[in-house]
């Protein structure tokens, strides 16, 4: 299984569907952290995601698309915050 098929798979899921930083933020997360949780590493889905790029779960990375995430659940409530998505 391929990234851009395990995100694609991942943004279809009613909760991820009309976002676009969540699905890659969650993603970034397991694919960091995810061997490391014992019920999910047992699953064994993780370790078929092949050809992921090491900056996709960099320290940097992570944090500018936990950013771009909050900000995306901040900009249903305040119009500011949908500008700067905009």
């Amino acid at each position: 299984m391929s990234l851009p098929l395990f995100l694609q798979g991942l943004g279809s899921v009613g909760v991820f569907a009309s976002r676009a930083f969540l699905p890659a933020f969650v993603t970034a997360l397991l694919l960091r952290f995810g061997p490391q949780i014992p019920w999910l590493a047992h699953y064994g889905l993780l370790p078929q995601v092949r050809d992921v790029p090491t900056w996709f779960t960099a320290d940097a990375a992570l944090v500018v698309l936990g950013l771009l995430a909050a900000l995306e659940l901040v900009a249903e409530r305040l119009p500011e915050a949908r500008d700067v998505l905009a």
